[in-house]
C-alpha cells in the first residue's frame, strides 16, 4: 500500500487512502456500474495479514516516526481506546494474526492509521488472498 502518512492529529487515514481514494472498491458501496460511476465494481480487496512498519521516508531510505502510531478500526482514533487494534512504537512492527492457513480474510477498509505527531506514519503491505 506505500507509506501512509497522518497529516491531521485527530483524524486518521485509510491504509486505503493511497490505492482507492474513493472507496469505489469497498464491500459496502453499491455494486452497480452506474451507481459508482466509471470505476465500476472492480474488486474487492481481500487480505489475510497486514503489516504496518512504524517509519516515514528520510533523507536517505527509511527512518524512525517521532512517536507512536495506532492502528485503529474505521470511525476510531487513538483517543478512543475501544477502537485501537495496536499500538506501535517508532520503527516496530506490528502484523496482524494470519488467517492464511484457514482461509480467513481481513477487510483493508475497515483499518486506519493515527498517530502522536503529524507526518508520522506507516508502510502497510497486505497479502492477498487468491482463494
Amino acid at each position: 500500500m506505500g507509506f501512509i502518512e497522518v497529516v491531521n492529529l485527530g483524524t486518521p487515514v485509510s491504509i486505503m487512502s493511497i490505492v482507492d481514494p474513493n472507496d469505489y472498491s469497498h464491500p459496502h458501496q453499491p455494486n452497480t456500474y452506474a451507481e459508482v460511476g466509471n470505476h465500476g465494481w472492480a474488486y474487492t480487496v481481500r487480505c489475510c495479514q497486514i503489516r504496518f512498519q512504524a517509519v516515514k521516508p528520510g533523507t536517505h531510505g527509511l527512518g524512525d516516526n517521532t512517536g507512536n502510531i495506532y492502528i485503529v478500526r474505521k470511525d476510531g482514533s487513538r483517543d478512543d481506546p475501544g477502537t485501537i487494534v495496536a499500538m506501535v512504537e517508532k520503527g516496530d512492527v506490528y502484523e496482524t494474526p494470519s488467517g492464511m492457513a484457514q482461509g480467513n480474510c481481513l477487510n483493508p477498509y475497515r483499518y486506519f492509521i493515527d498517530a502522536d505527531n503529524v507526518g508520522d506514519g506507516a508502510i502497510v503491505t497486505l497479502f492477498i488472498s487468491t482463494n
